[in-house]
C-alpha cells in the first residue's frame, strides 16, 4: 500500500509532554484482513509504557499506522507481528507504528523510561540512565535532570558526563546535553562561557554522515542571544569553507534564516554576515552550494520587513542574475531563474 501524504507524526520518546499525552505500548497483531477494499489491521495492547486507561484492541485501516517520514509504502503487518504503537490520548490521530521483538533496544528503553517516570531507583537511576549508551534513555534522563532547579553537586558524574559529551560516537543530542548538565552540575551558570566554548569548538570537529545531527549543536548556540554575532561568525566560516565536509556545511547554513540569527525586523551588522555569506555560496566550487546560496538569498530577502524588503530583494536579484550569466551547470542556471521570477513578482511594479 502507498501511503500519501505524509506529515511528520515522529514521536518524542524523550519528552515528558508527549508521554503525558500519548499511549505507548508493545502491541500484538491479531488479525490483518481486507474490508470494503482497505487493509485493515487489528492489534491487543499487550504491555503499555504509558499512564492512562487504553483500548485493549483496536481496528484501523493500514493508512492510519504511520511508518515514518521516509517510508513511501507501508510494509506488511501480519499476525503476531509484534509492533510499538503510539497514539494522541484525546483525538484519533495517526497511529505510530515501529515493527519491533520484545526485546528490541527501543522497547527496552521505553521500559526503562517507565520506570524512571514512576521514580524506581530515584536520583540515582535516573544519573545512571543519564549515561546509558541508548540515546533515547539518555536524552530522557538529561533532559529530566536539566530541567531539575536544583541540583546535588555530584563531581564524579561531572566526570562521566564530560567523558560522553567528548565521545564522538554518541549521538549529538546526547553530548550537547550531557555538555550543558556537567555544566550546571559544576556550578557553571546557565549559558557560560564554558559552555559556548565547548559547543563552538566540537560543532566545527563534526563529521557526520547526516547533516541533521549539526542540529542539535547549532539550536544550543542561537540560544546564546548574548553571543548572536559570535555564532553568526562561525556558521557562516563553516558554511563557506569550500575544504569542509559537506554535511556540516549544510547544517551550518540550515540555521542562516532562523529569527534568533538573522533579524528580519530590520537587518543589523550580523544580518549583514549572514547575507553576504550566502553571497559567497554562489561562488563555490559545489553545485549544492551554488543553490543553496540561491535559494537562501530569496528566502532572506523576501522574509525581511519594510522598509528595506526591497533594497535586499534587489539585492538577491542582483546576485543570482550575475551567476545565472556565468554559471556552466544548467540545473543551477535553472534554479537561478526560478527564483529570479520569484523574486519578480515579490518585487511591487511602479
Amino acid at each position: 500500500m502507498i501511503i500519501g501524504k505524509n506529515i511528520d507524526y515522529t514521536p518524542d520518546f524523550t519528552s515528558d509532554a508527549y508521554w503525558d499525552t500519548h499511549h505507548i505500548g508493545l502491541a500484538t497483531v491479531i488479525a490483518a484482513e481486507d474490508k470494503a477494499g482497505r487493509r485493515h489491521i487489528t492489534h491487543r495492547l499487550d504491555e503499555q509504557f504509558s499512564e492512562g486507561a487504553a483500548q485493549s484492541t483496536r481496528t484501523e485501516p493500514l493508512h492510519r499506522y504511520w511508518f515514518g517520514m521516509d517510508v513511501v509504502e507501508a510494509p506488511t503487518l501480519n499476525r503476531r507481528d509484534r509492533l510499538v504503537v503510539s497514539y494522541p490520548k484525546t483525538t484519533p490521530g495517526q497511529i505510530v507504528t515501529y515493527k519491533v521483538t520484545p526485546q528490541a533496544p527501543l522497547v527496552r528503553a521505553l521500559r526503562q523510561i517507565k520506570g524512571l517516570r514512576r521514580g524506581q531507583g530515584g536520583a540515582d537511576a535516573l544519573a545512571n540512565a543519564a549515561l546509558s549508551q541508548n540515546w533515547i534513555v539518555s536524552v530522557y534522563a538529561l533532559r529530566k535532570m536539566l530541567a531539575q532547579p536544583q541540583l546535588p553537586r555530584r563531581p564524579s558524574l561531572v566526570s562521566q558526563l564530560q567523558t560522553a559529551r567528548d565521545d564522538v560516537r554518541r549521538s549529538p543530542r546526547v553530548r550537547v546535553l550531557a555538555n550543558q548538565l556537567a555544566n550546571k552540575l559544576a556550578g557553571q551558570p546557565p549559558k557560560s562561557d564554558a559552555e559556548y566554548a565547548w559547543l563552538s569548538t566540537n560543532v566545527a570537529k563534526l563529521r557526520v554522515q547526516d547533516w541533521s545531527r549539526v542540529r542539535p549543536f547549532t539550536d544550543r548556540l542561537l540560544e546564546f542571544r548574548r553571543l548572536r554575532a559570535q555564532t553568526a561568525k562561525l556558521l557562516t566560516r563553516i558554511a563557506t569553507d569550500s575544504a569542509g565536509p559537506l554535511p556540516l556545511r549544510i547544517g551550518a547554513y540550515a540555521a542562516f534564516d532562523d529569527a534568533r540569527l538573522f533579524d528580519f525586523a530590520k537587518p543589523d551588522a550580523t544580518s549583514e554576515t549572514i547575507l553576504a555569506a550566502s553571497e559567497t555560496m554562489l561562488r563555490d566550487r559545489n553545485e549544492l552550494i551554488r543553490r543553496a546560496g540561491i535559494a537562501l538569498l530569496h528566502n532572506l530577502s523576501v522574509g525581511i520587513a519594510a522598509p528595506w524588503r526591497q533594497a535586499y530583494i534587489g539585492r538577491a536579484r542582483r546576485a543570482i542574475g550575475s551567476l545565472a550569466q556565468r554559471e556552466p551547470n544548467p540545473a543551477v542556471r535553472f534554479h537561478c531563474e526560478t527564483y529570479l521570477e520569484q523574486l519578480e513578482h515579490a518585487t511591487p511594479k511602479v
